[in-house]
């Protein structure tokens, strides 16, 4: 039990560290000097992984994100659903969710991030906050089950050795 508390502690704390970044980055730019500087570090650390376009983000002290609407609707709800899996599913013996709700909770997000959105309906900053969140809620209850369970596959022989218990 004690390893699954600690990957899952590790996980949430890297989480946690990641969404802090996205909420740091504008407040550090609109504190100016040295802070600026860290700030525009953390916008270049999410650049890779989003486009940043300003209109297409929320702000924080005049300033957007570290990521846009639907990535941020994605990490948040993401650490939502780390934070609520605990007292939905077990940390040790639980199952993934099926991969295919993963998919499902994906169609909204592909229908209103490619062509096709904009010909059923308009896409908003809220359509994409809502369907970046819907996929967010959902990977934690895929995702976690399989990393607890690799960990505690990596680490059986340090479990044995060094008397460790998931049981």
């Amino acid at each position: 039990m004690r390893l699954s508390i600690l990957t899952y502690a590790v996980i949430l704390t890297g989480v946690l560290f990641w969404c802090g970044g996205i909420l740091l980055a504008p407040v550090c730019t609109a504190e100016g000097g040295n802070a600026a500087t860290v700030g525009q570090a953390l916008y270049q650390f999410y650049h890779p992984i989003c486009h940043q376009i300003p209109e297409r983000s929320f702000s924080m002290a005049g300033h957007p994100l570290g990521v846009c609407v639907r990535c941020s609707s994605i990490y948040f709800a993401f650490l939502a659903g780390t934070l609520l899996f605990p007292f939905l599913r077990p940390l040790v013996g639980g199952s993934p969710s099926p991969r295919w709700v993963m998919l499902v909770a994906l169609v909204p997000m592909l229908i209103d991030a490619t062509w096709i959105g904009p010909w059923l309906y308009q896409v908003t900053a809220l359509t994409r906050a809502i369907s970046g969140a819907l996929f967010g809620l959902v990977l934690p209850f895929v995702l976690l089950p399989a990393a607890l369970q690799a960990a505690r596959e990596l680490f059986s022989n340090v479990h044995q050795q060094k008397g460790f218990s998931d049981a």
